[in-house]
């Protein structure tokens, strides 16, 4: 096939091919778009309470994490290995102002947040975030450690931690339960799998909530 055609066969699907690279960037933006929305639509929609006994409820019911990252493929692929491992709703935004517009509604037990953004910083975003839920932990994550290295963080409301990417979810998935603010945190669906199996919804409760099984 000609160059040309090859080209331009390549742009009737929605993609480009460049030096013999399969490139699919316009077809990963749209799918993350489309993911991001049907992600935060789904949590803000009315929804009627599950048929479970309350000693399940309470383990598996701890209030949303709000994850804040501009980075749409590190965001989703993180939202998705959390929500695969943690028994909680984590709720992505790409947009700060997406996200502060929506803490009223959420009420998160956790905001992870990543500090460089090009509308507003992750500290400027913890910022205005406690002026509406003052009772809010947060983590940051960044891989900006020099930038970071030299600031005092100590004022920052909210923030509990600064992870350094590159990361892995097992490490904010523990830092998330470590810092969680209330009694109730998330736990790990292994540890929810294993009760179900026993038959006994009260053992989680009864041991303390010791470390989660990845």
């Amino acid at each position: 096939m000609p160059r040309t055609q090859d080209r331009r066969a390549g742009e009737s699907n929605g993609l480009w091919l460049c030096c013999g690279v399969r490139c699919e960037t316009f077809e990963l933006a749209r799918h993350s778009r489309l993911y991001l929305r049907r992600e935060q639509r789904n949590f803000l929609r009315p929804k009627a309470p599950p048929q479970v006994s309350g000693a399940i409820m309470s383990v598996i019911q701890p209030r949303p994490i709000l994850f804040l990252d501009d980075e749409r493929s590190y965001l989703d692929m993180m939202t998705e290995l959390l929500s695969e491992h943690l028994v909680c709703p984590i709720v992505p935004f790409s947009r700060p102002h997406d996200a502060i517009a929506a803490l009223r509604q959420l009420d998160p037990g956790m905001i992870v947040t990543d500090f460089s953004m090009p509308a507003m910083n992750g500290i400027d975003f913890l910022y205005r975030a406690h002026a509406i839920c003052p009772a809010l932990h947060a983590i940051m994550i960044t891989g900006h450690q020099i930038e970071l290295g030299w600031r005092d963080l100590s004022h920052v409301p909210g923030l509990r931690a600064i992870l350094f990417k590159p990361i892995s979810w097992r490490e904010l998935a523990s830092q998330i339960i470590q810092n969680w603010p209330d009694k109730n945190p998330p736990v790990s669906t292994a540890d929810v799998a294993g009760i179900a199996c026993v038959g006994r919804p009260g053992l989680l409760a009864a041991s303390g909530r010791g470390p989660a099984r990845w």
